[in-house]
């Protein structure tokens, strides 16, 4: 899709706005050199780019057009063929047509190539495809897309083209091997409802094929308190019901991710222990996340009547590697975690933790292998055994993330954690408190970190804050990608990046009284710039677009300029034309739009073995 843009009543002038719709991130083309621009852009000149685009059109044109059946003569391929030859020759024609009436060209364009498109897939013969062929298409077709939705409705759009593509598609095991349960507050036994039929449904389609299931289970009425008789609790028996289906497949669940209430959150762990401890090994599993949903307003789910902790048995799952627990009363004594690489302790389940700090060096000893750790401990001060002890050193972890905790809880968690390899770290909502004796504690910590995201923090607007973001900064030569979002004054973030290494104390001799200046001094000095390599940054605060532009204009003068600036749809859509070209002036600007992530933050959280450590959580 092109780039759109409007006209300011005032000035004239065409101002950059976001696309409608992006799939992906895009570059914001040069206000200096813009694509052809309408003299005039009126509500109907609007409608003629972006009405050829809206899948309702094709749709509704397929649904009234005779369903391509029949078998074709070669006059009547030749004659269709012929037309959508023509109608080449006459989008060629468009393309020579002046730019002056920009918005009817394009419409007359895209209407062309629509009408192209159409013929074209009359004459295709795809019924006569293999069936194997058929099959692979409908899996990329229903498997590619995001969201759970979509991937349902696709699937049941497959089996109402014709009986054939019915066929086939119900025949194919791993189209229907993504199951998504999703119990209602009304949901019954007899009779079942319609998504509880529909799922089951898919899991028998399913038959032996490795299955990746979702089960979730939302309270409908959230004014009422977990434990009343009308709130939204799902009823017991059809959870028990869901569970023991499952459970008959354990052996071939691949991802099994859960979302429950009390009481049946810890149920759904014993039915998974049950069968495990029954013989039947879940060998495939790879992704087990146990959540503990609770009320709208964060109170305490009431305890289950579950007693003991159950050990893991993690030993007895080799293909598992990503663990995330919310609120679960695990025996990690008597659990081994041998091959998960990717750990997720949210704040339900940390707080919970008697003595953490203890509690936390036994849970990562069964875990020697991690390589992204996910910690949650939440704001309240965490319960400590009071003595110093020995950090736990992990080698391969290389992507930590701490979120929904508070400067103090995380200071205690990293100091118990010996991580020198770590390339990639987040710190997430770390409440209304100062972060600066957090950023002081790590500074030297992560000599190889590659990135860094600071989202939801808070600091004073001091120098004295300035001198430890440069000291923190300084002792991350190897950064590349910054992220920068609902950071308080986050002037003083960039300001530590271009302080002067030659000048200054670090964060070290503030906040914690060295006293050998000389020896910081000499530190400072064996580097030229602080973050040398630094190229990416992402930023979404308009308000901070003065401090930005500032910082991506000094460091291009000093000779390390930003490669790109990832900046939000509304970011753009605030910024006056003069501001974007000063901004294209020093870097490019790329638009990130809302819930996706830059491609080089992906890539970045890309462990050197290979495996994916998604970043949706975030």
């Amino acid at each position: 899709m092109a780039t759109s843009y409007v006209v300011s009543n005032a000035v004239s002038d065409p101002f950059i706005v976001p696309q409608t719709n992006p799939t992906a991130p895009y570059k914001v083309p040069s206000v200096r050199d813009p694509p052809p621009l309408p003299s005039l852009r009126t509500a109907t000149t609007r409608e003629y780019r972006y009405k050829w685009m809206d899948q309702n059109i094709l749709r509704y044109r397929l649904m009234m057009e005779e369903e391509p059946t029949e078998k074709y003569s070669e006059d009547q391929v030749q004659a269709i063929r012929d037309r959508a030859t023509e109608y080449k020759r006459r989008l060629d024609i468009i393309l020579t047509v002046p730019e002056s009436d920009y918005w009817r060209r394009q419409d007359a364009y895209d209407g062309f190539s629509f009408a192209r498109y159409i013929l074209l897939w009359r004459i295709f013969p795809i019924n006569d495809l293999p069936s194997e062929i058929l099959t692979h298409i409908f899996r990329f077709v229903a498997l590619s897309v995001q969201s759970s939705a979509d991937a349902l409705l696709i699937r049941l759009h497959l089996t109402w083209v014709c009986r054939h593509w019915r066929a086939i598609a119900i025949a194919d095991p791993i189209l229907w091997s993504s199951i998504h349960f999703r119990l209602k507050k009304d949901d019954t036994l007899i009779p079942p409802s319609i998504a509880m039929q529909r799922s089951l449904a898919f899991l028998e389609r399913a038959s032996n094929t490795t299955l990746d299931i979702l089960i979730s289970a939302i309270p409908q009425d959230w004014g009422m308190p977990m434990h009343s008789h009308k709130s939204g609790l799902i009823d017991p028996k059809v959870v028990d019901r869901v569970l023991k289906r499952i459970a008959s497949k354990v052996s071939q669940l691949r991802t099994l991710t859960t979302n429950l209430e009390n009481p049946v959150c810890d149920y759904a762990l014993k039915v998974l222990y049950d069968a495990i401890t029954e013989g039947t090994i879940p060998t495939r599993l790879r992704h087990f996340e146990l959540r503990r949903t609770q009320t709208r307003n964060n109170a305490d789910p009431p305890k289950s009547a579950h007693e003991p902790p159950l050990p893991f048995l993690g030993s007895q799952l080799p293909a598992l590697s990503n663990l995330i627990l919310d609120g679960i009363s695990v025996d990690w004594a008597q659990s081994s975690f041998g091959n998960v690489t990717a750990l997720e302790l949210s704040s339900t389940h940390c707080r919970d933790l008697p003595l953490y700090d203890t509690e936390l060096i036994r849970i990562l000893k069964a875990c020697p292998n991690v390589e992204d750790l996910k910690l949650g401990p939440g704001r309240n001060p965490l319960q400590i055994q009071g003595h110093e002890i020995e950090p736990i050193t992990l080698h391969k972890l290389q992507s930590f993330a701490l979120y929904e905790s508070s400067p103090t809880n995380s200071m205690r968690i990293a100091s118990l954690i010996n991580a020198p390899h770590v390339e990639s770290l987040i710190i997430l909502s770390m409440g209304p408190n100062d972060c600066t004796p957090l950023y002081s504690m790590l500074t030297g910590r992560y000599p190889e970190l590659r990135s860094l995201v600071l989202e939801g923090t808070r600091h004073l607007d001091e120098d004295s804050t300035t001198h430890v973001l440069a000291g923190w900064f300084l002792s991350m030569p190897e950064l590349r990608f910054l992220s920068v979002k609902d950071v308080s004054h986050d002037n003083r973030v960039y300001d530590g990046i271009l302080s002067n290494p030659s000048v200054g104390l670090s964060s070290n001799l503030i906040t914690l009284g060295k006293d050998d200046p000389e020896s910081d001094s000499r530190a400072w000095e064996a580097h030229q710039h602080i973050c040398p390599k630094l190229e990416i940054l992402e930023c979404r605060n308009i308000e901070s677009s003065g401090h930005v532009l500032e910082f991506a204009a000094t460091r291009k003068e000093v000779g390390v300029p930003l490669k790109k600036i990832y900046i939000s749809e509304g970011f753009l859509r605030d910024l006056e034309r003069d501001e974007l070209q000063d901004f294209q002036d020093v870097t490019d600007l790329w638009v990130l739009p809302r819930n996706m992530f830059a491609p080089e933050l992906i890539k970045m959280q890309q462990s050197k073995s290979g495996h994916d450590t998604s970043i949706v959580w975030i």
